[in-house]
């Protein structure tokens, strides 16, 4: 019989000389701020509780009661729990308890991701709308977000139906390999580009893949990257599309091609900033990523032919509205597009056919000739930067034909 059943509780007074009885007790101390105690339980398990009135003393008096007549001395005294846990503490050793609960935590956050049956297709399909509404709320650039779509849809439509937490590193890596030599993007630079927003999505999946999967693929070293040139003949096949089917891209990727521009450079200039009548180009500072005033002059003679032949459509274009006609123009014109391949192509082939690194270093706005030199001699024949800087409109389907080369 429990002790809750055999004795009900009482009330006293206090006293120093009064036993601790295994009953509830309501005692007055005056000599104390909170003069009004409600005591409970035995030896070591004594509990007191003070208050100030005697209303919140009566209050948790009949609390205390109700709960000792329901439970007995299993309200008061756990004996099985002082056992478990003395065999608990046995059992870790020196180990701290807060350690030893916060990896059974994680042991159980690791089971409920095996259990999570969400798809990486739903996964991205949530995330591109997370990432829109923080676009529409000025959180994110529309070019950050087209970019994180684009990756992140790439990834969706591989592993539509895969659970999360079944896309191991080795997958991911494989897979990421594969679609940058389909999309003719090989440079250390570009796979990095593509592996930080999906690091950045399993990231925002962390209840349901965890450890991330993305973060086992290391970053490749961008520095050791093989410049992406093209060929002349494919660089006619590009001007000839765009000649046929795209007129108005025909200025920017000149100023890539042929004056050796920076993308963001080319993708902001002005119709007015270029002076036919002087054949230069003026870069105002905010356009050009050593943020310093230039003019460049001595342009090849084929990047006037190429903007003679470009519309007016040209000069309005947006730099986000470029980033996407420019990769449409490669693709329609069948030719592979590695990163900053423009540019890279017009320094080669203009190192190759000029011979004069000084002069190319200017144009590129480069201050360390020498450095050019050595990075960029030796990749092609002089005949063949000949052939790359004497395509013009008049010959273009010639040489992507390779029916013509430079003399």
């Amino acid at each position: 019989m429990s002790f809750g059943s055999q004795i009900k509780p009482g009330a006293r007074e206090y006293a120093n000389d009064a036993p601790i009885i295994s009953r509830v007790s309501k005692i007055h101390r005056p000599d104390r701020a909170s003069p009004y105690l409600v005591q409970w339980g035995r030896g070591q398990d004594r509990r007191t509780e003070s208050f100030k009135t005697p209303e919140e003393q009566e209050a948790r008096y009949a609390e205390i009661s109700a709960r000792l007549e329901r439970n007995g001395d299993d309200f008061i005294f756990n004996r099985q729990a002082k056992i478990d846990y003395a065999a608990f503490m046995a059992t870790i050793g020196d180990a701290s308890w807060v350690d030893v609960v916060a990896g059974w935590r994680e042991n159980l956050k690791r089971q409920e991701v095996i259990r999570s049956s969400k798809t990486v297709g739903e996964a991205a399909a949530e995330y591109i709308a997370h990432c829109l509404s923080l676009r529409d709320e000025g959180s994110m650039s529309p070019d950050t977000f087209r970019q994180k779509r684009q990756k992140i849809n790439f990834l969706g439509a591989k592993f539509n139906t895969v659970p999360l937490c079944d896309v191991t590193t080795e997958m991911l890596e494989e897979w990421l390999d594969e679609l940058l030599g389909e999309l003719g993007l090989s440079a250390a630079g570009t796979f990095n580009n593509y592996l930080k927003p999906i690091r950045t999505f399993f990231n925002f999946n962390s209840k349901h893949v965890t450890p991330n999967p993305a973060t086992g693929i290391p970053l490749r070293d961008a520095s050791i990257d093989e410049v992406g040139v093209l060929t002349p003949k494919q660089a006619a096949r590009l001007f000839a599309y765009a000649l046929k089917h795209r007129p108005e891209t025909l200025g920017r990727l000149a100023l890539e091609a042929f004056a050796g521009l920076r993308f963001t450079s080319a993708a902001t200039l002005a119709r007015e900033e270029i002076n036919f009548d002087d054949k230069g180009i003026t870069l105002p500072a905010r356009k050009i990523k050593t943020r310093r005033r230039r003019y460049i002059d001595g342009l090849p003679e084929n990047f006037w032919a190429w903007v003679d032949k470009t519309t007016e459509a040209c000069w309005r274009m947006k730099r986000s509205q470029w980033m996407h006609i420019k990769t449409d123009v490669f693709e329609g014109a069948g030719v592979p597009h590695p990163q900053n391949c423009l540019r890279h192509s017009f320094a080669t082939y203009h190192v190759a056919a000029f011979k004069n690194p000084g002069l190319t270093a200017t144009l590129l706005c480069h201050q360390n000739q020498a450095q050019l030199w050595g990075h960029y001699n030796g990749i092609a024949s002089q005949a063949a930067g000949q052939t790359y800087f004497s395509i013009t409109p008049e010959n273009v389907e010639q040489i992507a034909q390779g029916e013509l080369k430079a003399a």
